[in-house]
């Protein structure tokens, strides 16, 4: 289940943001502010900082039994992986259904190797954009 929604420059509320600091969003191969940024919030991006802010928009969630895992990364993973497939594949991995991909002396922890997993399908599916994730395991295993 997402957790967040995404702060695409073509979001009505964050488009309005935009131009109201006197930005543009332009529409060229997806939307961009100033025609450069797929986001329309970062904590990088100065030289685009009178129009992107850096506030993040927090929501709270309560943590259930059946919460296995949480997946925290960058637009660069969901620019070409659902939350289904990135479920799924740490799902997986995580129960043991896919391979360990590390030699054993380079391998750290299960969820390591799979936000591992997860960057590298997202390179394989085409993202061209910088990718960070964290995979956090909510359950103490068996």
């Amino acid at each position: 289940m997402p957790l967040s929604v995404d702060h695409k420059p073509d979001r009505p509320d964050e488009k309005e943001r935009v131009e109201v600091a006197g930005g543009r969003v332009t529409d060229w191969n997806g939307s961009c502010v100033l025609g450069v940024l797929a986001t329309s919030r970062s904590i990088g991006d100065y030289y685009l900082k009178q129009y992107v802010m850096a506030e993040p928009e927090v929501t709270e969630s309560k943590r259930t039994k059946l919460d296995d895992f949480l997946v925290i990364t960058s637009d660069g993973l969901w620019d070409a992986l659902s939350n289904e497939v990135a479920r799924q594949v740490v799902r997986r991995c995580l129960d043991g259904h896919i391979k360990r991909r590390f030699p054993k002396e380079l391998r750290g922890s299960n969820a390591t190797e799979v936000a591992a997993m997860l960057a590298g399908l997202a390179v394989v599916r085409g993202s061209q954009d910088n990718i960070s994730v964290s995979v956090i395991e909510l359950k103490k295993p068996n």
